[in-house]
């Protein structure tokens, strides 16, 4: 029996109040449905990295999920496997007019403000992975404290497992979802290499290879939203 090494959770959107875009290409009518179909894709790319399958597991939060619940889950995911390397990805989008695409991690540096976490260091992988891909670059980012003093991100800050969070794109720009739509098969493949890197896994064959059964699964992947 093969030992498991790597845990990763996949944490989509919960939130379906808040509506896409009207004529968005994904037909799609909340952030949940979306981020959802994104993580769909993510798990779908994992999938394909032999050495990562080998010796890792993925969890997941369902459509139906509230946040308390997605985080109680990954939290228990981190209980239940303490000698695992245990990381926690929120996937969202973004509202309010803008552009673009940040990631965030809870805080870049300990407490003695020395060393990188492995959040940040996570989050980092994410957006080098996918910053030259067509939607502007908001940067890295904090979540602690973000909303006000000691008001911070709650999936952040209530996570066990080292944790990142992605904003990819405004939900209510068009010129956004137009770009996501157009490109999600790379930005699920920057994704899914950040995530193996993170995990020191060596990509072990050609990506390409495996890219075009991703892209096929992926159009079946749609057709479920």
């Amino acid at each position: 029996m093969v030992e498991i090494q790597n845990a990763i959770f996949l944490s989509p959107s919960t939130q379906k109040d808040n509506k896409l875009v009207k004529g968005n290409p994904f037909n799609l009518d909340n952030e949940n449905q979306l981020c959802n179909l994104i993580t769909d894709c993510i798990v779908e790319g994992l999938k394909r990295s032999y050495e990562f399958m080998k010796s890792s597991i993925i969890m997941r939060n369902g459509q139906d999920s509230d946040l308390t619940t997605a985080v109680r889950s990954s939290n228990i995911g981190v209980e239940m496997n303490p000698d695992t390397k245990f990381y926690h990805l929120a996937i969202h989008t973004n509202a309010g007019g803008g552009r673009g695409f940040e990631v965030f991690c809870y805080q870049k540096f300990d407490n003695k403000g020395v060393a990188v976490t492995k959040g940040a260091e996570f989050a980092s992988n994410i957006l080098n992975s996918i910053k030259n891909i067509g939607l502007p670059n908001r940067g890295l980012k904090e979540g602690k404290d973000f909303y006000d003093k000691n008001k911070s991100i709650y999936e952040l800050e209530h996570t066990k497992a080292p944790a990142a969070l992605i904003e990819l794109g405004f939900h209510d720009n068009l010129a956004d979802m137009q770009e996501l739509f157009k490109n999600l098969d790379k930005y699920v493949e920057g994704i899914v290499k950040a995530i193996l890197k993170t995990f020191g896994i060596k990509e072990e064959v050609d990506w390409k290879l495996k890219y075009d059964t991703l892209k096929k699964e992926m159009s079946n992947i749609l057709t479920r939203y």
